[in-house]
């Protein structure tokens, strides 16, 4: 799905309990770091770090799928906004200062600075669970107008959204494969599998300019 399309489809449903807090704010930066469900869910508030005189945000995050709790790797994102226009629906740090100042709002500092406290907490101030993310994902979905599932009753969006729909974005943004590959922190080639036929949208700009897409 489309980051703008999802995001203001998520911001239609954040009102439903079973919303997590901020999902719309998260979902921009799952889109930036290609996040799965698992790895967004259990991601900590303490792993984030934002230098607003730089305007960058990094995370800790795992470095394989096999253990989202281990987290041994560092990715890094600039401000993406036109200068003087930030943007927290389309930019990834404007994103993340949107979702620390709503979860000041929300949580006392005792609750935000316990241990273990999440980026993208449940209205209670717990984990979401892998299942409640991929339903919040498809209340989302369903919100946009789309088709939530296949014939066969299959999902269409899974909990992989963001780490296909963020190589997607990427990609039609100009963020060619090394860097979103390394991003992603995939040692494979499964981004072939994700980009699918994206990269051809770049194919006539990167003939004209001999590879140097314009972003």
């Amino acid at each position: 799905v489309v980051l703008d399309v999802f995001v203001a489809a998520a911001f239609k449903v954040t009102t439903d309990p079973l919303m997590p807090v901020g999902f719309p704010h998260c979902t921009v930066v799952a889109y930036f770091f290609c996040l799965r469900e698992i790895e967004l869910s259990t991601m900590l508030l303490a792993s984030v770090y934002i230098n607003e005189v730089l305007l960058t945000v990094t995370i800790l995050l795992p470095a394989t799928k096999t253990d989202p709790l281990a987290l041994s790797c560092e990715r890094t994102w600039g401000c993406v906004c036109e200068e003087g226009k930030p943007d927290p629906d389309r930019c990834p740090v404007h994103a993340a200062m949107a979702q620390k100042a709503l979860l000041t709002k929300a949580f006392s500092k005792k609750d935000r600075t316990r241990d273990g406290f999440p980026f993208m907490p449940t209205i209670t101030g717990g984990t979401c669970s892998k299942d409640q993310v991929v339903k919040c994902i498809t209340k989302s979905v369903a919100a946009a107008g789309l088709e939530t599932h296949h014939p066969d009753g299959k999902l269409k969006v899974t909990g992989h959204w963001a780490r296909i729909g963020g190589s997607r974005h990427l990609w039609r943004h100009g963020v060619q494969y090394p860097t979103i590959s390394c991003l992603a922190r995939w040692d494979s080639h499964a981004i072939l599998g994700y980009l699918k036929d994206a990269p051809l949208a770049n194919a006539t700009n990167e003939y004209k300019t001999m590879g140097q897409v314009s972003k």
